[in-house]
């Protein structure tokens, strides 16, 4: 098990089996970690080699497409390319314009 001194945590993998349905069960534990509560929005994203799932958190659209960008940006190499930072910049700057608009 790793130790996250910065978030008081430690990190440790769990297998788990996908169902006919494709669904799959957080374990108690991390539920409790996040402080995850039944019905809660989660937010789920793929890499080539992973998924990752974390606590949805209420943010602006545009704050949470800025982080994104800046995470794909940052971890995904295959997100280093003008064109594909530029369609990313081209939704946050759609979600500019509709909240002003709004």
């Amino acid at each position: 098990m790793q130790y996250n001194a910065s978030k008081g945590i430690g990190i440790c993998g769990v297998v788990r089996r996908i169902d006919a349905l494709g669904r799959v069960v957080i374990p108690m534990a991390y539920r409790k970690q996040l402080q995850l509560k039944e019905n809660q929005l989660i937010e789920m994203i793929a890499t080539e080699a992973e998924i990752i799932i974390r606590k949805k958190s209420p943010k602006k659209p545009v704050q949470g497409a800025l982080e994104d960008l800046r995470r794909s940006v940052q971890n995904e190499p295959t997100l280093r390319d003008d064109s594909q930072i530029m369609q990313e910049l081209e939704k946050i700057s759609a979600l500019i314009d509709s909240a002003y608009k709004g």
